[in-house]
C-alpha cells in the first residue's frame, strides 16, 4: 500500500505515527503564517507536537502557538 501510516495511541493520549516515506506536514500558525516539513515520523499530545524530519533532525512545536496542523494534503496543495 503506498504512503501507509500507521498510528499508535499510548495511554497518556500521546499519538504517534509513523510514516514509511517523507510527507508533508502542514503547520498553520497562530500569527497565520503557513509553514511546511518533511517528516518521517510524527508524535503529538495534548501539548507538544514533535516531528523527526527527513534531514534526520527533530522539531518540537508547542500546541499553544498553532491554529491548526495537518498530515494529509490540504485542498489547496498541489499532489505531486
Amino acid at each position: 500500500m503506498e504512503n501507509a501510516k500507521s498510528t499508535i495511541f499510548y495511554g497518556d493520549g500521546e499519538m504517534v505515527c509513523q510514516i514509511p516515506e517523507t510527507n508533508k506536514v502542514t503547520v498553520r500558525w497562530l500569527d497565520g503564517y503557513l509553514e511546511e516539513f518533511e517528516a518521517t515520523e510524527v508524535r503529538f499530545g495534548s501539548g507538544l507536537l514533535w516531528m523527526r524530519l527527513s534531514n534526520k533532525t527533530n522539531r518540537h512545536i508547542p500546541l499553544v502557538q498553532v491554529r491548526w496542523f495537518s498530515l494529509e494534503n490540504e485542498s489547496h496543495q498541489a499532489l505531486n
